[in-house]
């Protein structure tokens, strides 16, 4: 039989056995401090997944080949059509504490869809978090999608660092 959920316990075991029906699904984080442009987007390197049964998100810094599809670095490319919901949030900092503007975007084959805008830590030390959230759709052969942070500074190295406050993950909404 399949498995069942009973716990409440998402794992890659249950998501791979179809005991939780909404897949493809996928969620990464970053295992290392990024640098960023300032003043432009920056793809963000979630490159540590915490699961991805379907083998439909590219954790690495080039195109590879998933399920049969070309897929860009750092982007979810889903092999069932279908909709589904999409989020990302970057924990972003400036050791030169001086962050004019900061956002978080999603894009869909390279073009912006969903947007948040910074939230401020109100500590005055350079740091910013952004989030932003979608229901998307998914054609299962052509559409992928890639997370992006952007600071402005004054002065510094803007970064994203390694932390449990950067994700990026989605899952197909049961039909």
């Amino acid at each position: 039989g399949t498995a069942q959920l009973i716990d409440g316990a998402v794992t890659s075991a249950k998501l791979a056995s179809g005991a939780v029906a909404n897949t493809p699904a996928f969620h990464a984080t970053n295992s290392a401090t990024q640098d960023l442009n300032s003043g432009s987007y920056t793809k963000v390197a979630f490159n540590t997944e915490t699961y991805d049964p379907q083998g439909c998100y590219n954790n690495t810094g080039g195109t590879v080949t998933l399920n049969g599809l070309s897929v860009p670095l750092y982007s979810f490319m889903p092999n069932v059509a279908g909709y589904y919901s999409c989020t990302m949030m970057a924990f972003m900092y400036d050791d030169g504490t001086d962050i004019t503007d900061a956002s978080v975007r999603m894009t869909l084959n390279g073009s912006a869809f969903c947007g948040g805008t910074f939230f401020d830590s109100g500590n005055n030390f350079g740091y910013r978090s952004g989030i932003c959230s979608e229901v998307v759709y998914f054609d299962g052969s052509s559409h992928y999608l890639q997370a992006e942070a952007y600071v402005n500074v004054g002065a510094g190295t803007p970064q994203i660092l390694a932390s449990i406050y950067n994700t990026f993950q989605a899952h197909k909404l049961l039909t």
